[in-house]
């Protein structure tokens, strides 16, 4: 989930309230390993029902900024579309940045949100400037609400001891309700820490 997008060409609109999908990899490729096997999966897509809730929220942090632009819910996952913007004088002293997020729900669960991808578009003003898209699968269909805590590495080699260096910043969390379609800002907040 997340990780293809398919636009399929259907005939009429009756059609596009689900699409079946019918898979069968021969080899299932993780971070880690490879899988051998005679896969199949089956599965219908209900078509996505609302429209994304448009956020447009800026946190800041030391000369990075998390610009939280717009979530939409689907059966299976939560799409979260993101940019990092960073001051060009952060980058007289470190070479790289990646923002990420965390959240939790209103339930207390906490859901690792992994990036999908990044792209600069024509109005970044440095290197690091990147829109990224995010996906959290597993949503608790009883949450109301979602918390997403924004954090970002900050990178460097050192040249005089042949290692890389990094800090993290954090940031203001951004609370989304999920019923009323709202969001706010949550200061200072403390970072929950993802289950093993």
């Amino acid at each position: 989930v997340g990780l293809l997008t398919i636009t399929p060409d259907f005939d009429n609109d009756t059609e596009r309230a689900q699409a079946y999908v019918s898979w069968k990899p021969t080899t299932i490729i993780t971070d880690t390993k490879e899988i051998d096997g005679n896969w199949t999966f089956e599965f219908a897509v209900s078509q996505i029902s609302g429209e994304p809730i448009v956020v447009d929220e800026k946190v800041t942090t030391d000369g990075v900024t998390v610009h939280l632009k717009e979530i939409t819910l689907t059966d299976v996952s939560v799409n979260i579309a993101y940019q990092q913007l960073v001051e060009p004088s952060l980058l007289e002293e470190w070479e790289a940045v990646e923002a990420e997020l965390i959240a939790s729900d209103n339930l207390g669960n906490v859901y690792k949100v992994p990036y999908n991808g990044g792209s600069t578009d024509g109005s970044a003003r440095t290197r690091e400037d990147f829109n990224w898209t995010a996906t959290l699968g597993g949503l608790n269909p009883e949450a109301t609400s979602l918390t997403f805590y924004p954090f970002a590495m900050v990178s460097r080699f050192n040249t005089e001891t042949n290692e890389g260096e990094s800090i993290k910043l954090e940031f203001d969390a951004i609370e989304i309700d999920l019923i009323k379609q709202s969001y706010k800002i949550v200061k200072n907040p403390t970072i929950p820490k993802l289950p093993e």
